[in-house]
């Protein structure tokens, strides 16, 4: 997306859909929309000081630990659009990547040589959430009408392990007629 499409005004509009009456066939024409919107949003959004940009100051810092991943106030997003807010909880599947490319642009913007088009690793940015709700979901109450959005729920964890593959060896009968050679 061009400095041109990040100006204009209907770009810039909230997304007013509700995300699930809106059929994925006509997501592409959302994309433009929710990484203008949130492209915006970083562009805008004052820290505390009133005086600097709250996630110009979170890509500085990121940029000089060498990380890929971002974090963003999710509670920041609600007070400035809850319309994206709700796209980014009800389908995190569409809006997500759409947020990662939009704050690959805003980094690039800064630190080109780490986060430009031409360098591979910089596919990998990552819009993290931090503060995601004040209140959290009742694990008893997540049903299939939660698949496919975010949930909060309390948890502590307690440890952590690489996955180790359970399956070793995998036999198997070749059920065609003539049978399988190998």
């Amino acid at each position: 997306m061009d400095e041109e499409s990040d100006d204009d005004p209907d770009l810039g509009a909230d997304i007013d859909a509700d995300p699930w009456e809106v059929p994925d066939s006509e997501m592409d024409e959302r994309r433009p929309h929710i990484q203008t919107i949130f492209k915006r949003f970083l562009k805008t959004f004052k820290a505390p000081d009133g005086r600097t940009t709250k996630y110009k100051e979170e890509v500085d810092k990121q940029s000089e630990a060498g990380r890929f991943s971002f974090y963003v106030e999710y509670i920041d997003i609600v007070d400035v659009s809850p319309n994206l807010a709700r796209w980014i909880q009800e389908r995190p599947v569409d809006t997500l990547p759409e947020l990662n490319a939009a704050m690959r642009r805003f980094a690039a913007k800064s630190y080109p040589d780490m986060y430009g088009p031409h360098v591979p690793r910089a596919a990998t940015v990552t819009v993290r959430f931090k503060r995601y709700l004040e209140d959290f979901d009742q694990l008893a109450g997540i049903a299939t009408r939660n698949m496919g959005s975010m949930v909060n729920v309390p948890a502590v964890v307690t440890r952590r392990t690489a996955p180790y593959p359970r399956l070793k060896v995998v036999y198997y009968r070749c059920g065609r007629d003539p049978p399988c050679d190998g």
